[in-house]
Order: structure tokens, then sequence, then C-alpha cells
């Protein structure tokens, strides 16, 4: 090989070709064959290799589910707010020329805006009912008014 990568070519005798293709022949005989397949590895040819294969593939794929496990409903709620806001993100960014984290910080604020304050309003709100409503039964079942609860049929 030359210093720019060509091949040179080098002439060679009859007898030095022959010789050539007669070592790159391909085996015939019996013989040969067995040779070769003595020199294949298994590998996973063996039935017991499968097996264990497909057994110690099950058990990753479990024991990576159980790691998993306790987020799967966090990243479910992401891949459902990444879906929901990504055409107002792609909006944003095209309106701020590009800015990538400016309109991922405006899109997250607007998100904690639109989803999760609201959430946290009927949060309090729900909370503070349930309060009231215990304080409202104590009272009534101290003064004995609350006669009429006692009464009441369960339908199943």
């Amino acid at each position: 090989m030359t210093l720019t990568g060509e091949e040179s070519f080098v002439p060679m005798k009859d007898e030095e070709i022959k010789s050539k293709q007669n070592t790159a022949s391909p085996p015939s005989s019996a013989a040969t064959k067995t040779e070769q397949q003595r020199q294949i590895p298994a590998g996973l040819n063996t039935p017991f290799s499968r097996y264990f294969f497909a057994a110690f593939a099950i058990f990753v794929l479990l024991a990576f589910l159980l790691l998993i496990k306790p987020f799967l409903t966090d990243i479910f709620l992401a891949f459902v707010l990444f879906v929901l806001f990504s055409p107002l993100y792609d909006f944003i960014r095209r309106l701020l020329r590009e800015r990538r984290a400016l309109s991922s910080l405006i899109t997250c604020l607007l998100i904690i805006v639109i989803i999760f304050l609201p959430f946290l309003i009927f949060t309090g709100v729900l909370a503070t009912s349930a309060y009231n409503f215990y304080h409202y039964l104590m009272k009534r079942l101290r003064t004995g008014s609350c006669s009429s609860f006692s009464t009441l049929k369960i339908a199943r």
C-alpha cells in the first residue's frame, strides 16, 4: 500500500497464482466439514442456552418493572402533560424566536397556573368543607339531635 492509500500492483508468477487458488478453494471432503462444525462456537445454539437466556431476560424485565412500579403514575402524568402542552410550547417557542429556555419557563408557569393552582385551591376548599362537616356532625351527635341518622338504612 502506498502513502496515498492506493494498493500497489505487484506482478505474480503463474505458479504463485495456482498455489493461492488451491488454498482458497472451498473444502469438499466430509472430514473438513466436520472440522468446520467443531470450530463453530456453540453460543445460543443449544436448547439449554436458549431457555436460560429467555429466563434471564424475563427475570431482568420483571426486576425492571418492580423497580419502576412506584413511578408509573408520575411517568404517565408527565406523558399526558407533554401531549397536552407540546403544541403550546411550540407556539411560544416560535413567538419568542426559538428561545427554548424562556419558552420552557413560560410553558411550565402556564402549566402551574392552569392545572396545579386550581387543583390546590379545590383541595383546600374540600378539606375545609370536610373539617366543617365533621364539627357540625360532632355537635349534632353531642346534643342528641342526630337520632335520624341511627335509623337510616343503607341500600345494598
